[in-house]
């Protein structure tokens, strides 16, 4: 059975290019035309979802999710691993949640952010050096 450290480090990791994973292929669905090459995009996400790479894309999603959720609750078991995240940190991943939350299709961008904020979750437990 995998330590909380090992788990958390692994869903730090996975999230968040889960969520870059999803923006790529939203990217690729809106530049490639999977019907009519004159027909409108979709615009909810049942129609979206109708297209291959929409359903690709929406599997992603929520298994990013899903992700992003354990993520939470194994943080909030282990309070301790949430020492490891400095201010520095936690304001790049809030940049990144902004990214995501705008509407200008900067998800990649934003997932990319959050993954750099959540680096030290990822590393595993440090040994202490002795200082000279």
């Amino acid at each position: 059975m995998r330590r909380p450290t090992e788990r958390v480090g692994l869903l730090a990791l996975a999230a968040p290019l889960l969520l870059f994973a999803d923006g790529i292929l939203r990217w690729v669905d809106t530049v490639t035309t999977l019907g009519d090459p004159g027909s409108p995009p979709p615009h909810t996400t049942l129609d979206y979802a109708a297209g291959s790479i929409g359903v690709v894309a929406t599997v992603v999603l929520l298994a990013s999710i899903a992700a992003f959720g354990w993520l939470a609750v194994e943080v909030l078991r282990h309070p301790r691993l949430s020492e490891r995240l400095s201010v520095g940190n936690l304001v790049v991943a809030a940049v990144g949640v902004v990214t995501i939350a705008l509407p200008l299709g900067l998800l990649p961008l934003g997932a990319l952010l959050v993954l750099v904020g959540l680096a030290p979750l990822s590393r595993g437990s440090q040994p202490s050096v002795p200082r000279d």
